[in-house]
């Protein structure tokens, strides 16, 4: 119980951390959240690397192609129901991370990750559509 708070928090500061970081320096926002997502899957990628193991390399790399197609649509087009699926793959990212060994054993992925990466693309997802709830609501009140 002491390590799901744990990973909890320190999945919140990190969050929290890159959030600001993206909201308060130059990086461009069309293509970071995005590169985000995409990063996700890589990592699960890397670890079947890291235990060279092509068969589960292949089953991330068949799964991680749901989260980088996402990052390509978003980057492409710009419209709304671009920016709620952004979103909406951050939050099936997360719920990759809880079902991951359900599909396939990736014995590469330490005991902490899915419950780190996934804890962070809820809160980043929340924020995501909560930024978009806010904008569409002034967007509402200025018409």
């Amino acid at each position: 119980m002491f390590k799901f708070f744990l990973i909890t928090f320190i999945s919140a500061i990190t969050s929290f951390t890159i959030i600001q970081l993206l909201k308060t320096t130059m990086f461009n926002r069309s293509w970071a959240y995005p590169l985000l997502l995409a990063a996700f899957p890589m990592m699960y990628m890397f670890f079947a690397l890291w235990i060279n193991d092509k068969s589960v390399l292949k089953n991330e790399f068949i799964v991680g192609v749901l989260f980088f197609s996402i990052s390509l649509i978003y980057i492409r087009y710009r419209k709304l129901w671009v920016e709620y699926l952004l979103a909406v793959g951050f939050l099936l990212h997360t719920l990759y991370g809880i079902t991951h060994d359900w599909f396939f054993i990736n014995m590469g992925v330490p005991i902490w990750w899915s419950e780190f990466s996934g804890t962070v693309s809820v809160f980043i997802g929340f924020y995501l559509l909560f930024l978009l709830k806010k904008y569409h609501s002034i967007q509402t009140f200025a018409k």
